[in-house]
């Protein structure tokens, strides 16, 4: 019995590559293009057909061949039929594996027999008021009766998942379980980063393997040869990666691995996940305190809170705090200018007031981390500003794909971004969104799956609570925290002419019939948001 499973669309792959291969080299472009298009050509053409059967090849044109089709390309490869050639493939894959894995294992030292790839990571400096889950999370991935092994780290951008990925991977219980960590830190392409990550570790040679595909199945089937507890930690898988993700979800179900991913978005797939939150307020409080206070003082919490108290300072930061949605990246960064420029937390407060994280005065430069690594895979420093928009990451709605529909529901999407940018960043409840969109009955199902995608891909976050007098009915709420609504002005650029439909439905909903009374504070709260923010958007730019 196999070890992988190669899906049909690989197998085509590699008959379109050995096809190419040989036609090219002993000019049979005609004999194959005859096969393709049931018609012959001239050699006058020749140059054309030859073009023409290259692009199908490397641009996978034809996704459904015909199973005739496959049979005649297999018999010019000299296999009887297409079953005989995958089976050929099958049995150079289990070669290929034998060749390049050892599952010899002599190491007898615990320690010395976890394995990390050139990019090991290292123990944060700081951390606090998450022990409860790296308890939660080696409950679920050394639970062996768990036949679910991808496990989900998932929150907005800077919220403080690689901190807590990073934590569980030097604790002595993630060592002494898994015999074997492989670490993969992913920069816009996940498939590329895991296979090169685990093919370093597991010492695979893929350099005779063209095709990703196959160098895919060809690492896949030397993690199956692996023994013992083993542990993929998967960094930084993100919006751009959110297709890739879903698509990689069977291989690496099929791994037998524990898999770990860290990622701003929620694919529905994965039911196994862990969401990383804001802090409680008091480890907001000490995290912000650990970078502020001055060397001498000790970084234990009661020292630091006394530090605090007897500074009196404790009220403003708290202030401060609840301004930025307590976000772990930005408590961080604000506290560490205070600390080097003697800001008090009130005048971070009103700098952030005036002008956010663009202010001068917070325009301190800090080292980047691996959220927003250059192209070269350096660390380098950059402004707060510039740092917390980029790891936020616009691309996939912003660049026309050519599809015209995909173009179309993109353009939506932005526009959706656009009105929760302005409105407060509350809980606020589908119904209400409906109206504050003015959507009709025939679209509402549209309006929600949209919704709920930008909910996946880590824009805005739902949640579910009970209605009150409906038992078992649940109310869906949604809303986008403050710092991501930063991200909207300076990425996707609301304005007035973006945001009039918003404005006429509140004004629409105000001149109607009176609302409850509940639903009516409801909505004014919405309409004097929205008009405040409305006025700073042009002076913002």
């Amino acid at each position: 019995m196999k070890d992988w499973i190669l899906t049909d669309a690989a197998y085509d792959e590699i008959l379109w590559e050995r096809v190419w291969k040989k036609a090219s080299g002993n000019n049979h472009v005609n004999p194959v293009r005859e096969l393709m298009y049931g018609t012959r050509i001239s050699q006058d053409d020749e140059g054309i057909s030859r073009a023409q059967l290259q692009r199908y090849i490397t641009m996978q044109k034809l996704k459904n061949p015909r199973n005739d089709t496959r049979d005649k390309l297999a018999f010019y490869l000299e296999y009887r039929n297409y079953q005989d050639f995958k089976t050929a493939v099958d049995a150079e894959m289990t070669t290929d594996a034998n060749k390049r894995v050892s599952t010899d294992v002599s190491v007898t030292d615990a320690d010395a027999l976890v394995r990390y790839t050139h990019l090991s990571p290292e123990k944060p400096d700081c951390f606090i008021g998450r022990d409860d889950m790296l308890t939660e999370i080696h409950a679920a991935l050394s639970n062996t009766a768990e036949r679910r092994n991808v496990l989900l780290l998932s929150s907005m951008g800077g919220m403080g998942k690689t901190t807590v990925l990073h934590e569980y991977l030097n604790s002595a219980r993630c060592k002494e379980h898994f015999e074997r960590i492989i670490y993969v830190s992913v920069n816009k392409n996940l498939e590329r980063g895991f296979v090169s990550s685990v093919a370093r570790s597991l010492e695979l040679n893929l350099t005779e393997i063209v095709l990703p595909a196959r160098q895919l199945e060809a690492v896949l089937y030397a993690m199956k040869q692996q023994r013992g507890n083993n542990l993929a930690a998967i960094d930084n898988v993100n919006e751009s990666d959110f297709e890739e993700l879903q698509r990689m979800q069977h291989y690496f179900r099929e791994t037998g691995w524990k898999i770990l991913i860290t990622t701003r978005t929620q694919p529905d797939e994965f039911d196994l996940k862990i969401e990383v939150d804001e802090l409680e307020m008091k480890d907001a409080l000490q995290l912000f305190m650990h970078y502020y206070v001055p060397d001498s003082i000790s970084r234990e919490a009661a020292a630091l809170m006394h530090y605090m108290e007897t500074a009196q300072i404790r009220e403003e930061t708290i202030r401060l705090l609840e301004h930025i949605g307590r976000h772990t990246l930005v408590t961080e960064l604000l506290a560490k200018t205070g600390k080097k420029k003697g800001i008090a937390p009130s005048m971070l407060l009103k700098h952030l007031r005036e002008e956010d994280l663009k202010h001068p005065e917070l325009a301190l430069p800090v080292f980047t981390g691996e959220h927003a690594r250059s192209s070269y895979n350096q660390r380098r420093k950059e402004t707060m500003h510039k740092y917390m928009l980029s790891i936020f990451d616009t691309t996939s709605l912003q660049v026309k794909t050519g599809n015209v529909a995909a173009d179309k529901e993109n353009r939506e999407k932005v526009i959706m971004l656009h009105f929760f940018s302005v409105l407060p960043p509350v809980d606020i409840p589908v119904a209400h969104l409906k109206k504050l969109w003015g959507v009709p009955p025939a679209e509402e199902n549209t309006f929600e799956n949209r919704l709920d995608e930008l909910r996946q891909i880590g824009w805005i976050k739902g949640k579910q609570e009970p209605l009150q007098h409906q038992a078992g009915m649940q109310n869906l709420q949604y809303k986008m925290h403050p710092l991501i609504q930063e991200i909207v002005y300076e990425k996707l650029k609301p304005d007035m002419h973006s945001c009039a439909p918003l404005i006429a439905t509140i004004t629409a909903i105000f001149s109607g019939k009176r609302q409850p009374e509940m639903e009516q504070r409801a909505y004014q709260q919405y309409s004097a948001t929205v008009l405040r923010k409305l006025k700073t958007l042009s002076p913002r730019k």
